[in-house]
C-alpha cells in the first residue's frame, strides 16, 4: 500500500502562519482537510501529487489541529499545532 508516513510531508509543525505539505510516490488525485480538535473541516483542497500545496493558517485559532490526507481512498491523519 501507499506509504503514506515516507511520503507525506508536513512542516513547519508548530505552524503559525503557514504549513507546507509535500506530498510524493503518487500520481493519484490528493484530497486534504484540514480539521480542528472536534473534527470539523476548517480547510480543504484537492490537488494533484507530487507537489507542494501552502496552506495559510494565519486566521485559525491556536490550538490542534489534524491533516486529514485521503489518497486513492485511503485516509492518513498528521497532527498539527498552530502556536
Amino acid at each position: 500500500g501507499y506509504d503514506y508516513e515516507n511520503n507525506v510531508k508536513i512542516f513547519p509543525n508548530p505552524a503559525s502562519n503557514e504549513v507546507i505539505l509535500l506530498v510524493s510516490g503518487t500520481s493519484d488525485n490528493v484530497y486534504v482537510q484540514l480539521l480542528n480538535s472536534i473534527g470539523q473541516a476548517v480547510l480543504e483542497k484537492s490537488f494533484q501529487a507530487g507537489n507542494k500545496f501552502i496552506f495559510d493558517i494565519s486566521d485559525l485559532p491556536l490550538g490542534v489541529y489534524y491533516f486529514a490526507v485521503e489518497i486513492n481512498g485511503k485516509v492518513s491523519r498528521t497532527k498539527l499545532v498552530k502556536s
